[in-house]
């Protein structure tokens, strides 16, 4: 159970299982509510809810995401590599005060693409700036 706060009336009331997408109505003030991981909004019309919706991602855990994805452009993907990790991070450290488990998936899929690109990138300059030393004897 999670409490809740009603933002019209401001009235607390307990509402079971909270980290999911619901709707509920106050008991006090009749309104009926759209209630996201322990925080309550007041919905304007019951019909242009759709009880199908998927809750709404972090944006710190979307912008980390496509940081990863441009982490896989050749050369320059260091950059958003390191950015898509830090991002990823503190994306997971607020989605999990929050309880949003789609925002710590994409976070974690950030952190663990930006890591993984990091390393690729890293090695290739490493690799690069250890053959661009070596001299290249003429052809005889």
């Amino acid at each position: 159970m999670a409490e809740v706060t009603c933002p019209t009336c401001e009235w607390r009331f307990e509402v079971p299982e909270a980290r999911n997408w619901q709707q509920r109505q106050c008991p006090s003030c009749g309104r009926v509510l759209e209630v996201l991981g322990g925080r309550a909004i007041v919905a304007e019309d019951l019909s242009t809810v759709d009880a199908d919706a998927e809750p709404a991602v972090s944006r710190h855990a979307m912008l980390a995401y496509y940081l990863s994805l441009g982490g896989l452009v050749p050369c320059v993907g260091i950059l958003p590599a390191v950015g898509a990790m830090v991002f990823g991070f503190w994306a997971l450290r607020l989605a999990r005060v929050q309880a949003d488990e789609h925002s710590v998936a994409r976070a974690n899929t950030a952190v663990v693409l930006g890591g993984v690109m990091v390393m690729v990138w890293g090695l290739a300059m490493l690799f690069a700036a250890f053959f661009s030393t070596i001299p290249i004897p003429p052809p005889s």
